[in-house]
């Protein structure tokens, strides 16, 4: 793509996401008020906090921008977006019928990455958890950047790799959601793949 299409997707990038969030708020503000469900299991309580995984975790807010370097096309680009699309859709659905409530840890804010966890708590709700879109969108980022390289394939593996697992340990998501969100972006983006991109993926 030119780099003028790219700026042209980033600035679709940036409309998408500020709608996302006033979605996003809606529905957990709705969920806030309704019976919610905990997904726990033994392995999450086995899991401890750790704050100092916030740096990992916070990977979820750049990884959505490497695509507009390493996608090649813009028909890669418009799958890409049409997955997105579908993975917020089925898991806004899931909020709003299964609202999964997630309690936060209780901690000293006595590091920089502790700074940094509750600033991000202070812009979230602890409902809306399952499935994990932090692990989805990691994922499926992942597997659309993934051909471009060897390079790109281990580094974004480990990144997405990285935030699944952060997200247990600062006590964002539990594991069932994590699990969720891995096999959405699987399930979806082969989905997409075949249907509009065919042959060429």
């Amino acid at each position: 793509m030119t780099l003028k299409m790219r700026c042209a997707y980033f600035g679709l990038f940036l409309v998408l996401y500020a709608v996302w969030g006033v979605t996003y708020c809606a529905i957990a503000i709705h969920t806030s008020s309704m019976t919610v469900h905990s997904l726990a299991i033994p392995l999450d309580d086995w899991i401890p906090f750790n704050a100092q995984f916030e740096y990992l975790y916070i990977l979820c807010y750049i990884l959505p921008f490497v695509p507009l370097l390493c996608l090649a096309d813009r028909d890669r680009f418009n799958a890409l977006l049409i997955s997105f699309g579908i993975i917020t859709a089925i898991a806004f659905g899931t909020y709003l019928l299964f609202p999964v409530y997630c309690p936060r840890a209780t901690y000293t804010i006595d590091s920089p990455a502790a700074v940094l966890l509750s600033w991000e708590q202070g812009l979230e709700w602890p409902v809306n958890n399952f499935p994990s879109l932090h692990a989805a969108y990691s994922w499926l980022f992942y597997l659309v950047c993934r051909k471009r390289n060897r390079l790109m394939a281990v580094l974004m593996f480990a990144a997405a790799a990285g935030v699944s697992v952060s997200a247990l340990f600062v006590k964002q998501h539990f594991v069932l959601d994590i699990i969720a969100g891995i096999i959405l972006a699987w399930v979806v983006n082969a989905f997409v793949e075949r249907r509009f991109l065919g042959k060429r993926v």
